[in-house]
């Protein structure tokens, strides 16, 4: 894997108790798509979502638009058992080098709590140096280079 990026999921609106993908959280992964397959270029990708409403709706309009496989993950989900809670960020860096093995670029379409933590502890673990974090609004990506050990926003 050279790249690992962490996409949080478009912004979204409450309808009968489900939270899910607004108009702008539709226009906000149609703009991003076009800025990833900039970076991608022609890498092999693959893409992993969490099971929320709101994230699968956003890993579809990049998978489509990359032309991307895509798989559905509960694990993605900081809220996927109906509990909020901060996920287990070791474990999931371990499965993001199992799913990473035949692709260059990985992309995650997950929440705030991944997008927030799991670049330190990926960094930790696989680089065993410390990352910069970086701030990922809703609708945006993140990029780890694992060339450069660094990350930055997708712009």
């Amino acid at each position: 894997m050279q790249k690992l990026v962490l996409v949080r999921h478009g912004e979204y609106s409450t309808v009968d108790g489900q939270h899910l993908l607004n108009d702008e959280g539709r226009q906000q992964m149609s703009v991003l798509a076009t800025k990833l397959k900039a970076l991608i270029g022609g890498q092999r990708a693959v893409l992993h979502t969490s099971s929320a409403p709101r994230a699968t709706a956003s890993a579809a309009i990049l998978a489509d638009a990359l032309d991307v496989p895509c798989e559905e993950h509960l694990e993605l989900w900081s809220g996927g058992d109906g509990v909020g809670h901060y996920p287990d960020t070791h474990a999931m860096v371990l499965q993001i080098m199992e799913w990473a093995k035949e692709y260059d670029v990985l992309i995650l379409v997950t929440h705030m709590e991944f997008v927030e933590r799991l670049p330190i502890k990926f960094a930790n673990l696989v680089f065993k140096t410390a990352i910069r974090e970086v701030h990922i609004p809703k609708g945006h990506a993140g990029v780890i280079d694992c060339d450069t050990k660094l990350m930055s926003q997708v712009s």
